[in-house]
Parts: C-alpha cells; sequence; structure tokens
C-alpha cells in the first residue's frame, strides 16, 4: 500500500496550520452549516477555490477546499447526482484540499510523528480532535499538502468561520440567491455582516474539451490487415477504469488507469494495458482495437465505451473499418471484469 511522505514545510507554517485548525474544531460549524452551503475564496496568485463544511449528515467532519474549475465541477456534479452518484469513478477525481477529524489511531505512522515534532497535543478524550489534511488530484494517491495549500488553510479558515456565524444567524441567506452565487470569504478579521456581504455568479465549468481525433495510418500494416477482414455484427467495448490499488513510484503514488479491449458477448479480452498520469489512452486503444479485430477474424460493426473521450477520438479509426463508434452508459464485459477484479483485489490477489 502507498504511503505518503511528508513535504518540505516549515514548521511554523504547520503550527499556524494547526492552530486554525484547532479554532475551526472548537468552533464545529457543521452543527448548524450543511456542506451545500458552499463559498469562494481567491487566494493571492488568483487561484479560486470553493470552500465546503463537512459533517452535517455525522458522517466525516471536517473542512473541504475545491481548488478552480475542476473543484467547482466536480462539487456540483455531486450535488446534483446524490444517490445516482457512482463513487466507484469519483473517488479518484476530486481536486482539493481536504481537513477530516478523527482520533489519532487514525493518522497514519508518519503523520503521527510530525505531530509529535511539532509538539501538537490536542486535548485528550475528543475523538475528532486529530485533522488529517490531505492534497487531493485527479488520478493520484492523496499527499500532504504542499506549502501553498497550508497557506491557504491558514488564509481561508478565520473567513470561512465569520461565514458560519452569519448562516447560523440567517440559514435563508443562500435561498435569496441565484444557485449559482455563492458569498466571498472575507479577510480575516473583516467586520462582515449579512448586509455587506459580497456575493458572486460561478458559472459551472464545462468538461474538459475532447482531445484531437486519433489519426489513422491506413498505409500500415496492422490497419491493411484489418481493413482486409470480413465485417460481422460484432461490438467491440473499450474502456478505462481506475485501479483501486495506487502504483509506488518515484513521486507521487498514482491510481494506475486499467485499458482494456473486450468481446461484448462472451466476455472474451483482447488486451489491457495499466496507463499512467500523461498517457494517451485513445492513442494506445487504437493500437489494441487493431490488434483485437485481427484476432477476432472480423471488423466489428460497433465500437463502444462509457468514455465521450474515448469514442469520439476513436470515431475516424471505427469509421474506417466500417464500424460506428459511440458512448454508451455502461458495458457488459468491461464492467464485469472490473467487479470481478476489484473484488478479488480487496479479498488480496495471489
Amino acid at each position: 500500500m502507498a504511503r505518503p511522505t511528508l513535504r518540505n514545510v516549515a514548521p511554523e507554517l504547520w503550527r499556524a496550520a494547526l492552530s486554525k485548525l484547532i479554532e475551526f474544531r472548537k468552533a464545529e460549524p457543521w452543527r448548524w452549516m450543511p456542506d451545500s452551503a458552499l463559498s469562494a475564496y481567491v487566494d493571492a496568485s488568483g487561484q479560486p477555490w470553493f470552500a465546503c463544511v463537512l459533517g452535517n449528515a455525522r458522517q466525516v467532519f471536517g473542512l473541504c477546499l475545491y481548488r478552480g474549475a475542476a473543484g467547482l465541477r466536480f462539487h456540483r456534479q455531486v450535488e446534483e447526482l446524490g444517490e445516482k452518484l457512482d463513487p466507484a469513478d469519483f473517488r479518484y477525481e476530486q481536486d482539493a484540499v481536504s481537513v477530516w477529524y478523527g482520533p489519532k489511531a487514525q493518522l497514519d505512522p508518519e503523520q503521527r510523528k510530525l505531530y509529535q515534532k511539532l509538539g501538537f497535543a490536542p486535548q485528550g478524550g475528543d475523538r475528532l480532535s486529530w485533522p488529517d489534511i490531505r492534497s487531493h488530484r485527479p488520478g493520484f494517491f492523496p499527499w500532504y499538502p504542499e506549502e501553498s495549500e497550508l497557506r491557504v488553510l491558514v488564509d481561508v479558515i478565520p473567513g470561512i468561520l465569520c461565514l458560519a456565524e452569519i448562516y447560523r444567524s440567517h440559514p435563508d441567506c443562500y435561498d435569496r440567491r441565484d444557485g449559482l452565487e455563492l458569498p466571498a470569504v472575507p479577510a480575516a478579521g473583516a467586520p462582515v455582516k449579512l448586509d455587506s456581504l459580497q456575493w458572486r455568479t460561478w458559472l459551472t465549468p464545462p468538461p474538459p474539451e475532447i482531445g484531437p481525433a486519433v489519426q489513422v495510418d491506413l498505409a500500415s500494416p496492422a490497419f491493411r490487415r484489418a481493413a482486409a477482414l470480413p465485417r460481422q455484427d460484432e461490438t467491440l467495448e473499450v474502456d478505462w477504469f481506475y485501479m483501486p490499488e495506487a502504483v509506488m513510484e518515484e513521486g507521487r503514488p498514482f491510481y494506475g488507469r486499467c485499458l482494456a479491449v473486450f468481446r461484448e458477448h462472451g466476455g472474451y479480452c483482447f488486451g489491457m494495458d495499466l496507463l499512467k498520469p500523461g498517457d494517451d489512452a485513445a492513442i494506445r486503444a487504437a493500437t489494441m482495437i487493431l490488434e483485437a479485430v485481427e484476432r477476432l477474424g472480423a471488423r466489428p460493426a460497433r465500437i463502444t465505451a462509457t468514455k465521450p473521450e474515448l469514442a469520439e477520438r476513436l470515431r475516424p479509426l471505427a469509421a474506417s473499418l466500417g464500424a460506428e463508434s459511440k458512448t454508451v452508459h455502461r458495458l457488459l464485459s468491461v464492467g464485469e471484469f472490473r467487479a470481478g477484479l476489484e473484488a478479488r483485489m480487496a479479498e488480496g490477489m495471489p
């Protein structure tokens, strides 16, 4: 199992952050403020953050700062989907800094060692006295915060507590606003009341643009062999999904993406590959599809994927093979393979 390593952050900054987090813990804003009451903060570099108090549902207690456009989009997708949310996909896509309060036993050894070195010793008997601070990036293992992320925590917490007090006195303040309007986190120490609170409209950012179509080399031996085969009423499923165990290499551990090509009926797997962050899944999938067509002995009528990025970028290749490339909600063979693989890994694969 991958374990985070401590970043090179000055002890003084850690102590300042922990001091603010103790203030937050003592205030317990989650007792009256729901996680839907989002607020916005823009740091010194111009980076927006979107603050969410956690704990009103009595499950996880703390604070989450969603980073930029990706963070805001993630939070609003979670709010919109609710119980329809598939945690198997979303848990790898968070872009945020989180603080979860819990018992000391839940901290990993490195973090306990750091707190001991800093002389951090919360009041005994409080099961929510120890903050677990993590940096989340899409596709990567939750890590310890960078210096800039700790500075954001130090700067933003006083303003969030100020907003929380306004919300406690005026729980309907968000009802008076458009659903896209968010209050600005006030500067630390600034006297702010409901009527002087600054609100701004934050549109939900669209998903990242789909990349360029994969170029088809019609003269390549692999394509010419595939194109010469007869066409049959077959469907190839091509998709990728995050593996549940992080891969430890140099730098920050990441969740590898398993790219696989399956025959829709019968569940035959033509090939798999483990992708690293930055690997182009569509380009690799194009090569795997040509290999699959040759092994199938026929050109398929359809190539399906749940990822629009794959289906759209593979459309020229599919058309060259006389196939339709389309996005579907779920895949039969890939879905069964994924569920079985995750179950085996949870039990401990030999």
